[in-house]
């Protein structure tokens, strides 16, 4: 191994070096060797003076290159990688994520209530066949707890009418009555 190298990365520049690009990177030095004529010819003069000294003092300030040294990035918030932008994604997009769920889960709910109210019909109309029991009563008893405060049942001449609101979990008012399921069954002998 040679003076100056590092095992891992090889030859390492010279601080002057390193140095000098970051100078030109930022416009204060030009070429490979700024000389004191080439600087001399190209300075500004009266009026001129003032103007690049407000500029680079603005662009300094607001790229904080004092602050982070000469080889930061004048973006105000650099993305140091792409997982930061992926999770700003995730989290943008999850408000959207959670609708469509609830809406889905909705639409489900509603599908239950509708299977509900006809197997509730069905029972009121055996009932009515049967003669045993009351066809309301039956209708009730074939309905879960929380379905019977949901439901509305009606019997007349043999034929069951049978309403169940879904259980939703939108807060939008009068949604549940739009999506309640509705079976009708008729007993004949």
């Amino acid at each position: 191994m040679t003076r100056g190298q590092d095992i891992s990365h090889g030859p390492r520049p010279s601080t002057a070096r390193v140095f000098l690009s970051g100078l030109r990177a930022h416009g204060i030095a030009r070429g490979p060797r700024a000389s004191s004529a080439r600087l001399a010819s190209s300075a500004p003069r009266g009026r001129d003076i003032a103007r690049s000294t407000a500029r680079r003092s603005s662009s300094t300030l607001r790229g904080r290159e004092i602050a982070r040294g000469p080889h930061a990035s004048t973006a105000p918030f650099p993305s140091s990688s792409p997982r930061g932008q992926a999770s700003v994604e995730l989290v943008a997009l999850l408000p959207l994520v959670a609708v469509i769920a609830l809406a889905v889960v909705t639409v489900l709910a509603s599908h239950v209530a509708e299977e509900q109210a006809g197997e509730a019909a069905e029972a009121g109309a055996l009932a009515v066949l049967q003669g045993g029991m009351e066809p309301k009563e039956a209708a009730e008893q074939s309905l879960s707890e929380e379905a019977r405060k949901r439901a509305t049942i009606t019997v007349a001449d043999g034929r069951v009418h049978v309403r169940v609101r879904p259980r939703i979990v939108l807060p939008i008012p009068g949604l549940a009555e739009r999506l309640a399921g509705e079976a009708r069954a008729t007993a004949r002998p």
